[in-house]
């Protein structure tokens, strides 16, 4: 019987410190909180909407806008854990602006980096809206259609 508290109480203490953010629901922010206040939101489930390229071997990064990306602006980013879903999704998902729901995790980094955070554990990676054909371009032409 102690045997099996013990390993009760491994497993509780085990699974208590890598889901504590997941067990939350997300915080609604933008890219520009994460970069600017990253201690605010350290460990915390986010749901964030950015510009996500194509990564290269280094990963994925989520930018402000595609004028960033296009002008290597790397202060107006954050990288991402890519997943195999994001993978499998890349036609839908890549050089698009997506919906990314995952853990924040601040770091302190060398000032040679911009950035002082990434988005990991990332629980959703979901189209937003195409660059060449933004959404309030598709709300006016939904909106133009007769009734």
């Amino acid at each position: 019987m102690r045997r099996h508290l013990i390993l009760l109480a491994l497993l509780l203490l085990t699974f208590t410190g890598h889901t504590e953010a997941i067990d939350q629901h997300p915080v609604r922010v933008s890219l520009i909180q994460l970069i600017a206040n990253p201690e605010k939101y350290d460990r915390k489930l986010v749901s964030v909407v950015g510009y996500l390229p194509f990564g290269s071997v280094d990963g994925d990064f989520l930018y402000l806008h595609k004028e960033d990306f296009d002008n290597s602006i790397a202060e107006n980013s954050l990288p991402v854990e890519r997943t195999r879903e994001m993978l499998r999704d890349r036609e839908k998902i890549y050089n698009n602006y997506v919906q990314i729901v995952g853990v924040f995790h601040m770091e302190e980094r060398p000032a040679l980096y911009p950035q002082n955070g990434r988005i990991f554990s990332i629980q959703k990676c979901e189209f937003w809206s195409q660059p060449s054909h933004p959404f309030s371009e598709r709300v006016k032409e939904l909106q133009r259609q007769p009734k």
